[in-house]
């Protein structure tokens, strides 16, 4: 879990050049074509993440076994009775030009996402917060490359997720790890 901090985030109409227009403007791509083309242009100044303290932190058994001074991990390895919730990601500024594509009857056929960051800084992770952005890191790219399972439902979808596309830069990531006792195997 994650609290996520959002300052001066700006949302345009654009043209198909990213150029900000009135939304009247902006639906003159669209006339006299078969399709309904959406362009926005998504600016924000400051982004911060923050990483919530694992759930299971607070049960009973788990305050009983903090208490008596154990140094239990969990079955990955992560020290999670000692994690208390971290910042993850410190104010990044970046832009993401969205396209929406729909029918004439407004449903949703395709997405495409194009985000840029320019600078990302994690200051020090503790090893539970390492892990953390590591199983974050994993849930974003499982998300962007899942598939439709069966063809069947693909060809009958008119649902913009079975038509995405997201491509994410991000120029340079400042990353800071501050348990000293922290090694990383690599194989």
């Amino acid at each position: 879990m994650a609290s996520i901090t959002i300052r001066n985030l700006l949302l345009y109409t654009t043209n198909e050049n990213w150029q900000v227009v009135n939304l009247k403007e902006a639906r003159e791509f669209s006339s006299n074509k078969k399709y309904i083309y959406v362009f926005k242009k998504l600016e924000w100044q400051s982004l911060s993440i923050d990483l919530l303290p694992h759930p299971d932190m607070f049960t009973e058994a788990t305050l009983d076994l903090s208490e008596e001074g154990s140094n239990l991990r969990d079955d990955d390895g992560a020290k999670r009775v000692f994690f208390g919730g971290e910042r993850f990601i410190e104010g990044i500024s970046g832009e993401a030009y969205i396209t929406i594509q729909r029918t004439e009857l407004n449903s949703p056929l395709g997405l495409e996402v194009q985000l840029h960051i320019n600078e990302a800084v994690c200051p020090a992770l503790s090893e539970p917060g390492l892990r953390a952005l590591l199983r974050f890191m994993t849930g974003v790219y499982v998300c962007l490359n899942r598939g439709d399972v069966d063809s069947k439902v693909r060809q009958r979808s008119t649902e913009a997720a079975g038509r995405s596309l997201v491509s994410i830069v991000v120029d340079h990531i400042f990353l800071c790890i501050k348990d000293t006792g922290l090694s990383l195997a690599c194989t």
